[in-house]
């Protein structure tokens, strides 16, 4: 059995009998990807725009140059790369694990070294547990880099 999506439909059609449980699977998955790339092509247009400082609607006519800058990338990149779609969620991750790990931990260790003689409440664990945190990301990275690498 082959793995990915396609081994997916092969095992359920074998298990559940449903005719055309391809095309269902498919929309599915092409329904994901586009309201993901809806919202995430929503926010990093408004971050753009407020980055720029371009007006917003009502006040003066919007500038498309927010538009044009969140979306011609992405276009380009899949016109020249057609197969760096997974190559572009590998390095994501990395920067997932950046922005969902080691910031929360850095303002964690922050404001407890802030609040250190206050006696304000802290969470059980201390700092080992933030050392496990540290690691759980530092594993996080490198096992990405591993994978890009082609060591695994």
């Amino acid at each position: 059995m082959s793995g990915g999506i396609n081994g997916l439909v092969a095992s359920l059609s074998e298990v559940t009998h449903v005719a055309g449980i391809h095309d269902y699977i498919s929309s599915f998955a092409s329904l994901a990807l586009l309201t993901s790339f809806l919202g995430v092509s929503m926010g990093l247009k408004d971050f753009i725009g407020d980055m720029i400082k371009t007006p917003k609607v009502g006040q003066e006519p919007q500038k498309s140059y927010p538009v044009v800058a969140t979306l011609l990338p992405p276009l380009l990149f899949a016109w020249f790369f057609p197969n760096g779609f997974v190559f572009a969620l590998g390095f994501s991750s990395i920067f997932l694990a950046i922005i969902a790990i080691f910031l929360p931990l850095a303002m964690i260790m922050k404001k407890r070294r802030l609040a250190a003689n206050t006696g304000a409440y802290q969470v059980r664990g201390g700092a080992s547990m933030l050392g496990l945190v540290a690691l759980t990301g530092m594993i996080i990275v490198v096992a990405q880099l591993a994978i890009m690498a082609g060591w695994t």
